[in-house]
């Protein structure tokens, strides 16, 4: 199941499976220090290139993002003790540099981020920028 939130005053559009998503374009202000943000765009921009999000990356264009792996507790029923079940995602923007679109997807039940939810992400970011990348499942993932 896929939860998409959507707005905006002026935004893009995109088709999504059988989904209108509508992809919010927002003025932005600042509220960090530019070598704080420069130093954080290269730490994320490094996860996509060479660490747990490469699943993620467009072959044209920088990708920063970070993955992740939650555990939920889950007792089913009949079951004496709970047992753990992985919650899949991955955060980010591109380009990197200057972003025009950012994406979090998260995969209840998906495993581990770079594993599910970093190529989900990949596909929102195929889609907005009209092009298709052929590393998904080439790469480590966490």
């Amino acid at each position: 199941r896929a939860i998409l939130a959507v707005g905006g005053k002026s935004s893009k559009s995109l088709e999504w499976n059988a989904a209108h998503v509508t992809c919010n374009v927002v003025r932005a202000r600042r509220v960090l220090r530019q070598d704080t943000v420069a130093a954080e765009n290269s730490i994320l921009q490094r996860v996509v290139t060479e660490g747990t999000g490469t699943n993620a990356a467009l072959p044209d264009r920088p990708v920063a993002g970070k993955t992740g792996t939650a555990e939920k507790s889950v007792r089913p029923p009949g079951y004496k003790y709970a047992v753990l079940q992985d919650q899949s995602w991955w955060c980010g923007y591109a380009p990197a540099e200057k972003p025009t679109i950012t994406v979090c997807a998260v995969i209840e039940n998906g495993g581990h981020g770079g594993e599910a939810a970093a190529p989900s992400a990949l596909k929102v970011f195929e889609q907005f920028f009209g092009q298709k990348a052929t590393n998904v499942g080439t790469r480590p993932t966490d």
